[in-house]
């Protein structure tokens, strides 16, 4: 739900993502969701893909 905290469990150079690295979600939908990182990045996510949340 958008608000909730969440951690990233793998890196993914193509999203800028570390291992660990924490957000916030600010959208969510059935498809995507958008995170804001703790270094104020927000990055758009679609969900099948990317599993290691």
């Amino acid at each position: 739900m958008v608000g909730d905290r969440i951690v990233f469990q793998k890196s993914n150079k193509d999203l800028q993502i570390q291992n660990s690295e924490f957000a916030t979600l600010t959208s969510v939908n059935k498809n995507e969701f958008v995170a804001k990182t703790d270094n104020d990045s927000s990055k758009q996510i679609f969900r099948k893909p990317y599993r290691n949340l």
